[in-house]
């Protein structure tokens, strides 16, 4: 595969099959009782059922999935190299899809999978489980509130241990992977809050087994005693195609008004120390208003805007370094960019690859000023006037071309491959 064609696919939109029905819901449900079984008082959810909009083909492009990676994981490097390393895991991916003639179904590559080892094809898994596992998410949550706006996906182990996480060996903890966000369609004031769990497996017959215990983790964290909405996702990636699937343990909705008050309360906060409980129940003034703060770093740090991520982070949590603000800009058909771009020089071929990552202009201007209502309504209009094209997007479709491939995410984010 030629460095254009990978950069051809990983732009172009591609099936992918979703699988929610209710026999996939029922037999989630029994597995997970079998857990139960096998370890009393697990947490668990009382009704299992399908996840509404990820049944039947999917459309989505891999760019759009790497997108999600880099954004959800933006927080997880040395601050010092993060320059380079946060590139990797967007390259790595690069000439690892494939599409099917027949029916333009997203599959990986068997060549180039021929390179890869058992040990790195689980972390391919695990990734692709990640990227894949958030597009799905937001096309869930936009299939249940068709109108809402912006939509992230944040780390809540950074959450919950105030930008840090100091041991990556939880034991007995069982808690969901993200929180999605995104503004109460019912209320402008308020944000909903749901849970994520990302799986990532080659095979099939272990996604279902991965899901019942993804739906413990859903149960395994509460907020001021309540339990919350959510999603199950296990991503299966292997030469035969790429499968999405999907239940959703049914509860009530909870919303959370942010105010500044709240916000700068929980960044002087202590970082919580870790519990090794299978459940936690965490204040939802904790919980939502560390995951904001969280957030607002991840974007910031996404795109090049290292003191205003820092800013946004507790005050023991602060990733200090001399790094320079990021000051590259891209002109898209969607708006101005602000962010951090990559050269690569290909040796000998009189070609560059060029990748760039950051967020829109406005966005990144809202992000300097630690005003979290400011950020939100402009996040609002880029998915509001971006994206009104797309109604059960969780990206635009992105300009691209033959040497490049691109994917906006309704909070503003950008993510561009480019050959020149």
């Amino acid at each position: 595969m030629t460095l254009r064609d990978a950069i051809r696919t990983m732009g172009a939109t591609a099936r992918v099959t979703g699988q929610s029905g209710p026999g996939l819901a029922a037999e989630v449900a029994a597995r997970q009782g079998d857990l139960l079984l096998a370890t009393p008082g697990l947490p668990h959810k009382s009704s299992v059922i399908a996840a509404q909009g990820l049944n039947g083909d999917l459309l989505i492009r891999p760019i759009a999935a790497m997108l999600e990676l880099a954004r959800g994981t933006s927080l997880n490097d040395d601050p010092e190299i993060s320059a380079v390393t946060r590139r990797w895991s967007v390259l790595r991916h690069l000439g690892a899809f494939a599409l099917e003639p027949k029916n333009g179904s997203l599959r990986l590559d068997h060549a180039a999978l021929q390179f890869i080892g058992p040990n790195q094809r689980r972390v391919l898994s695990e990734e692709l489980g990640i990227g894949f596992g958030i597009v799905a998410a937001k096309a869930w949550c936009r299939a249940r509130n068709p109108a809402i706006g912006p939509i992230t996906a944040i780390d809540i182990d950074r959450a919950l241990h105030r930008g840090q996480v100091p041991n990556l060996q939880r034991n007995g903890g069982r808690q969901p992977d993200y929180l999605l966000s995104y503004p109460d369609p019912a209320d402008p004031a308020a944000m909903v809050f749901e849970l994520l769990e990302t799986k990532g497996t080659v095979s099939p017959a272990n996604a279902r087994g991965q899901l019942a215990r993804a739906v413990t983790q859903l149960a395994g964290l509460t907020a001021g005693g309540r339990s919350m909405t959510g999603v199950a996702i296990s991503t299966v990636s292997n030469t035969a195609g790429i499968t999405v699937l999907a239940v959703d343990p049914e509860e009530a909705p909870l919303t959370w008004a942010p105010s500044e008050q709240k916000l700068e309360y929980w960044r002087g906060r202590e970082e919580r120390e870790r519990e090794d409980v299978a459940k936690l129940d965490i204040d939802p003034d904790e919980l939502f208003a560390s995951a904001t703060n969280v957030d607002r770093a991840a974007q910031a740090e996404f795109s090049g805007q290292y003191d205003a991520s820092a800013r946004w982070l507790p005050t023991r949590g602060r990733r200090g370094s001399s790094r320079q603000t990021a000051v590259a800009r891209r002109e898209t058909d969607v708006g101005t960019f602000v962010g951090i771009e990559a050269v690569i020089d290909l040796g000998g071929t009189g070609h560059r690859l060029r990748l760039f990552q950051g967020s829109e202009i406005h966005v990144v201007e809202e992000l300097k000023g630690l005003d979290d209502l400011a950020v939100v309504q402009a996040q609002q209009r880029f998915a509001g006037t971006k994206l009104e094209h797309f109604p059960h997007a969780t990206t635009t479709a992105g300009a691209g071309g033959v040497d490049s491939a691109v994917a906006y995410s309704s909070d503003g984010s950008i993510l561009e491959l480019r050959l020149g």
